[in-house]
């Protein structure tokens, strides 16, 4: 891990590359214990429903992110590497308590589709799955049984999830400028138009969910390009626009902004 955090990656053996995620993940060692992440990834059963998981493990630090308050959904964002290959490049690993209730889709399964219908400008998935078997909250069970009269319980069921990305992008305010910012933003936008065309809609679109996605190449020249993209995150809370899903209450309040 601090050999990763340390060397830069080169193309070319010449040019360093992704070295904003180089910088986020030796941020992440400092003064932190360093973790073995496992994830089971579940991409096996989007063509077979019972087919077995797959593990997967991925080496972080501390987190990249990580929501405040006790209430919510626990997120947690990390720069992380794949020990597949722990040499190819540095991966997102977010950590959350997933919503599960009927009609909500996975993450993980939003962006499978997303990515297969070609939407561009968004997360490319690795792989994602439930964190064990029996990881989901009893808040709700406990409520329903100490209000037995209730028609309704005003507490989601949450169950530990965990989604690989293969970007890590930065904070969209870490633009160069307002026309960079301008350009950034509109492909996000696009990006969500895409989306709703295959219908999928966001629903929560915010600051921290609009980042900037740096790819680098090596032109004919040897040269290094570097080229700077909008790209729209966080699809957790999207939901199907289409055979009449819009209108579906899913959950007991108000989501999405």
């Amino acid at each position: 891990m601090q050999e990763r955090a340390e060397e830069p990656r080169l193309l070319l053996e010449i040019h360093p590359v992704q070295e904003h995620a180089r910088e986020a993940f030796r941020e992440s060692l400092k003064g932190s214990r360093w973790w073995k992440i496992q994830v089971d990834d579940e991409s096996s059963r989007e063509s077979d429903p019972s087919a077995p998981t797959t593990p997967r493990f991925f080496l972080v630090g501390k987190p990249h992110f990580a929501a405040r308050g006790l209430a919510g959904r626990g997120t947690r964002g990390y720069v992380a590497i794949d020990l597949q290959n722990p040499k190819r490049p540095f991966v997102y690993l977010k950590d959350a308590w997933r919503v599960a209730h009927t009609g909500i889709h996975k993450e993980g399964e939003t962006l499978t589709y997303l990515n297969k219908e070609g939407v561009r400008n968004i997360p490319t998935k690795e792989c994602h799955g439930d964190v064990g078997l029996s990881q989901t909250t009893m808040s709700q069970t406990i409520w329903r049984e100490e209000n037995p009269d209730a028609l309704t319980c005003p507490l989601k069921t949450h169950t530990h999830y965990r989604l690989v990305v293969r970007e890590v992008g930065l904070p969209m305010s870490e633009f160069q400028n307002a026309q960079e910012l301008i350009f950034l933003v509109a492909r996000c936008i696009s990006a969500h138009g895409d989306a709703y065309r295959k219908g999928i809609m966001h629903r929560d679109i915010s600051a921290g969910n609009v980042l900037i996605l740096v790819t680098e190449s090596v032109d004919a020249q040897g040269n290094l390009c570097t080229h700077r993209d909008g790209m729209l995150t966080d699809w957790e809370l999207s939901k199907s626009v289409q055979d009449g899903q819009i209108d579906v209450l899913r959950q007991p309040d108000r989501t999405g902004t």
